[in-house]
């Protein structure tokens, strides 16, 4: 079995910005951009999951590659089955950003744990960084994927189950 890392680098200029729960009505906003991205990736509107990036994740990964990766995706993990948040958190440096950890389940039996990184800009919520790793769907839940999942880099793990 292939083991895939997920690594994501963040430059600062040195300043530590505050980071606290998201609220209730942040986390409602941050996950209507979700729905709405998944809803577009889903269905195979690429452009408009495309339009919702950032120019920082758009600085990264142009449009011809970002069809030829959800292709890819689409092809190895299956349809989307279900997605579930597991934590969303506010970073409050300008402009302010929320990230969103995530487990998601595909019909190939396969789980992709990560986070989604939005940034708030002019009353928008624009996606600027997706960082994932997908591991067999029947590891979630156990002490071997609890590992894997710390070694793809997701941070909300969930408990081992007995």
């Amino acid at each position: 079995m292939y083991r895939i890392f997920a690594i994501c680098l963040f430059l600062s200029s040195g300043a530590v910005w505050a980071q606290a729960p998201a609220t209730d009505a942040e986390r409602a906003e941050v996950m209507i951009a979700v729905d709405d991205y998944l809803r577009a990736r889903e269905s195979g509107d690429l452009d408009t999951a495309y339009g919702m990036m950032g120019f920082e994740l758009k600085a990264e990964i142009d449009l011809d590659r970002y069809r030829r990766s959800e292709t890819t995706r689409r092809a190895h993990m299956g349809p989307l089955e279900r997605f579930t948040p597991l934590r969303a958190m506010r970073y409050d440096e300008i402009p302010q950003r929320f990230v969103l950890d995530y487990l998601a389940f595909y019909a190939n039996d396969l789980a992709e744990c990560g986070y989604l990184v939005w940034i708030n800009e002019d009353e928008k919520l624009t996606l600027s960084r997706i960082v994932s790793g997908a591991l067999e769907a029947d590891l979630v839940g156990t002490d071997k994927g609890a590992t894997l999942m710390r070694d793809l880099g997701c941070v909300a793990i969930p408990e081992a189950r007995p």
